[in-house]
């Protein structure tokens, strides 16, 4: 039976459809062995888990905390001679869709299915776990990275709305980002709405020279002409 563990939007695990609840330590060791692929030591299981203790009382703690695992999740996890722990070949894991995903996309960034769902998801979102901390960024920066492309081809064949959608997406995460600003008034001028790109633009414009001291870039500017001036029939 395979496992399903989803680490995007929030930790779950599933087997066989039916959600399987763990304590919260084990949860982090889950999420620890899918994301440190490999076989991990019992000390450095034992130190990402319970930061606050040391090797031995860390030791017995993950004996106990196997132990209460379920069947399921448990047979998941493979524990070589040595003793060190890794996550088994029977899950199924929503990140290494999602990379295989960003990998498909930066070779055609034409969207399928629910690459703009996933893609709007961060990796465990509030877990603040040292050992965490660095995977998360570095996903965040390949989901923007991703987003940006997809934005910009959705935009030249002409879906503005999730051009603009992917844009607000971007600018949530940085609100300075002139790439995605350029993004989202390209996509409200190729809708028509130019009074809002006119808005947009110069909220924007007040924004960069307040609080960074600088002014548009040239295709900044050019949006901004494009917005002030549309052509006839505009809005």
């Amino acid at each position: 039976m395979t496992t399903t563990l989803q680490l995007l939007g929030g930790f779950e695990v599933r087997a066989g459809g039916v959600r399987v609840d763990l304590p919260a330590a084990g949860e982090r060791l889950v999420a620890l062995l899918a994301l440190r692929r490999g076989p991990q030591t019992r000390d450095v299981v034992a130190r990402a888990v319970w930061p606050a203790t040391t090797p031995s009382p860390g030791a017995r703690l993950l004996d106990t905390l196997l132990g209460r695992l379920s069947d399921q999740v448990r047979q998941g996890i493979d524990v070589d001679p040595h003793g060190s722990l890794s996550l088994g070949s029977g899950w199924d894991v929503d990140l290494d869709q999602a990379l295989d995903a960003a990998r498909r996309l930066h070779v055609d960034p034409t969207p399928v299915g629910a690459d703009l769902v996933v893609f709007r998801l961060d990796l465990l979102p509030g877990w603040f776990e040292p050992w965490l901390d660095e995977v998360q960024a570095r996903y965040r920066r390949l989901r923007m990275s991703v987003l940006r492309r997809v934005g910009r081809h959705q935009l030249d064949v002409g879906d503005v709305d999730d051009a603009a959608d992917i844009a607000l997406e971007l600018l949530a995460d940085d609100p300075c980002n002139e790439e995605a600003q350029l993004l989202l008034v390209e996509a409200l001028l190729a809708r028509g709405d130019h009074a809002l790109a006119r808005r947009t633009l110069d909220r924007f414009r007040r924004r960069l020279r307040y609080e960074l001291g600088v002014e548009p870039t040239a295709g900044m500017r050019a949006a901004i002409a494009r917005a002030e001036h549309p052509a006839r029939g505009g809005v």
